[in-house]
């Protein structure tokens, strides 16, 4: 059986459900990234930072460079400050997937004045 009811949607609508989708899914994303990280990697941040400072040093990199490396570490640290960051990430994708999907549904036909359109010409 072919669904023909289209439910008639505004571009303002479907804004707004895109919106609510990229917010709910932004939210799952950072729950699950907080979990992975703390559960299955505490120490990423510590090794990464070490790395880097390692490299820079070996570079000959000025402690400006080497203070900001320490300065992202830190900022990494407090869990509502590195939960915001895979908060915001996809947000810019889900913003332009939304207003794609709304300009699309909003040139899409009505399926019931196509269906008596072609009803009335046979």
């Amino acid at each position: 059986m072919v669904c023909t009811k289209r439910i008639k949607a505004g571009c303002g609508r479907a804004v707004a459900v895109g919106l609510t989708i990229t917010a709910i899914s932004c939210v799952i994303y950072a729950i699950s990234w907080e979990i992975i990280y703390y559960s299955f990697s505490p120490n990423l941040v510590d090794g990464e930072s070490a790395y880097l400072v390692q490299k820079l040093q070996a570079a000959g990199a000025s402690q400006a460079e080497m203070m900001e490396v320490q300065r992202r570490k830190r900022m990494h640290a407090n869990p509502l400050r590195d939960g915001a960051i895979p908060l915001l990430e996809p947000q810019p994708i889900g913003l332009v997937v939304t207003l794609i999907s709304a300009l699309i549904l909003r040139r899409m036909p009505d399926v019931a004045s196509a269906e008596s359109a072609a009803s009335l010409s046979s």
